[in-house]
């Protein structure tokens, strides 16, 4: 796993291949479509999901509410006064 993100990842930052008609999009389009989607799947589940998770708890997201709609026009008309 890692020595295909660090191949992708030096494709899009060096063009570092012998073949100089090789990038990113063929190294892809020469993959075998099976190997590719297990690749992206384990690039999305390794770094993706637990970004995801962190952002979520950094931002508390699972304790916000909405606003009533009161709350909003107060909270718009108070900072109306403020600005001026």
């Amino acid at each position: 796993m890692s020595v295909k993100v660090s191949i992708m990842r030096n494709m899009i930052h060096y063009k570092d291949s012998d073949d100089p008609n090789l990038n990113f999009y063929d190294y892809f389009e020469n993959e075998d479509k099976s190997q590719l989607i297990r690749t992206m799947d384990q690039i999305i589940f390794a770094y993706l999901h637990p970004l995801e998770n962190y952002i979520r708890e950094y931002i508390d997201i699972e304790n916000m509410r909405s606003m009533t709609d009161w709350e909003m026009i107060k909270k718009r008309t108070i900072q109306m006064f403020k600005r001026k």
